[in-house]
């Protein structure tokens, strides 16, 4: 089975890229796009954040500034969105000249209830680990609502000592 997942990297133009991976013996399809954390590109930003199924929130850990405007980028995420999949990354990991420690960057993921992870685009650390954690999440959520969905459709009504079955939301 093939399945298809969205992901936006909400990090430092704006870019997509489209790649392949496989997760718990299921091939993925990721597109992912990237508007560079730029405020010259929220309306476009916008329009492209409602469509994502999860969200990467990308800062460097060598710059203050990155880190600050996080809770901003969550905002227009959550504003824009009904999927709330997020996951927050400080990336340069491999630099021992951090801004930002990473005991600081945990507490303010734990703070927002979401998941932290470092990383290193260099070195391509947590790289892998980071998308299979995604798509794990979004395909649990999928599930989650797929069952909320049916559920809450199909109820059993008895009308005179007979079954009968009736879909829709007005069921």
């Amino acid at each position: 089975m093939n399945h298809n997942v969205n992901v936006g990297l909400l990090s430092v133009g704006i870019y997509n890229f489209a790649r392949n991976i496989n997760v718990d013996g299921k091939k993925i399809h990721i597109l992912t796009w990237s508007t560079t954390g730029q405020e010259r590109f929220n309306l476009i930003t916008s329009c492209y954040i409602k469509h994502f199924d999860g969200c990467f929130f990308i800062f460097d850990v060598t710059d203050i500034d990155s880190f600050k405007h996080l809770d901003n980028w969550i905002d227009l995420y959550k504003y824009n969105s009904q999927k709330k999949i997020m996951i927050i990354l400080g990336n340069k990991a491999d630099i021992k000249e951090r801004v930002i420690k990473s005991e600081e960057a945990k507490n303010f993921a734990k703070e927002r209830g979401l998941p932290y992870f470092e990383t290193s685009s260099k070195t391509i650390q947590n790289i892998n680990e980071d998308f299979e954690t995604m798509v794990r999440m979004i395909l649990i959520s999928q599930n989650e609502n797929y069952l909320k969905r049916s559920k809450s459709r199909f109820r059993l009504k008895y009308h005179n000592q007979k079954k009968v079955v009736k879909a829709g939301c007005c069921a």
